[in-house]
């Protein structure tokens, strides 16, 4: 009898070690997002520059940051992104279960937008156009809208052969009830108006010292919420 209890108190020690085990390992796989499909549903992501290309192809640079996107719905936190500018791409690094380091193109076809840093994107497609990656800044009927684009062009320089990426070219869209209209200073950002908000706004951008060609996204924020409380927009 007593070396049946022994056995049975060994087996059933052995049955609750390979239990915890079996468990252990099943949420380390639940939290590996390259378990997704509808995440990983893009391409590897590989782009060879030119020999001694200067700047950056990348919104900011080379380094990845924290995020999240938005795909058919359903959102992905806590992932490492970049903007690749010059190729409209969004790119994820992630490890597979493996533990092999990769980067994937997200799918544009059905990402539905992301924040990158302290910004936010959205893939919108404006007047029938295609879909297009735009920062958007503002909640309300009135928002602003960037778009970024890169230049890769041949160095200027006296006998350069090398090629460099001009910063973001960013071009701006006023976004009044789904109707887009772009805008490039105070002047043309006040005319999107009516007639009696005109002199209200013009007030406004003064006494906040907002030039909306140069202001920040905190600044700019702040003018979509007074925008959006002006009567008869």
């Amino acid at each position: 009898m007593k070396f049946m209890f022994q056995l049975s108190l060994i087996l059933l020690i052995q049955f609750l070690s390979n239990s915890g085990s079996a468990q252990e390992t099943l949420l380390t796989d639940n939290q590996v997002y390259g378990l997704d499909q509808l995440l990983h549903n893009g391409k590897q992501y590989t782009y060879f520059l030119p020999a001694g290309t200067s700047g950056s192809h990348f919104f900011h640079g080379p380094e990845y940051e924290q995020g999240s996107v938005q795909i058919r719905g359903i959102s992905y936190k806590n992932l490492l992104l970049n903007y690749d500018v010059y190729n409209q791409q969004l790119i994820l690094r992630f490890k597979t279960l493996a533990g092999n380091e990769q980067l994937m193109a997200i799918s544009n076809a059905w990402l539905e937008a992301f924040t990158f840093g302290n910004k936010q994107f959205e893939l919108l497609a404006l007047q029938d156009t295609m879909r297009q990656i735009y920062q958007v800044i503002g909640t309300g009927d009135i928002r602003v809208l960037y778009s970024f684009t890169k230049i890769l062009s041949l160095d200027k320089s006296y006998g350069a052969t090398n090629f460099n990426f001009s910063k973001p070219i960013r071009e701006s869209v006023l976004l009044i009830r789904s109707r887009p209209i772009k805008y490039k200073n105070n002047r043309s950002f006040i005319a999107l108006f009516g007639q009696v908000n005109q002199p209200i706004l013009k007030k406004f951008l003064r006494q906040q010292k907002i030039n909306v060609k140069k202001a920040n996204d905190l600044q700019m924020v702040k003018l979509m919420n007074f925008c959006n409380t002006l009567q008869d927009k």
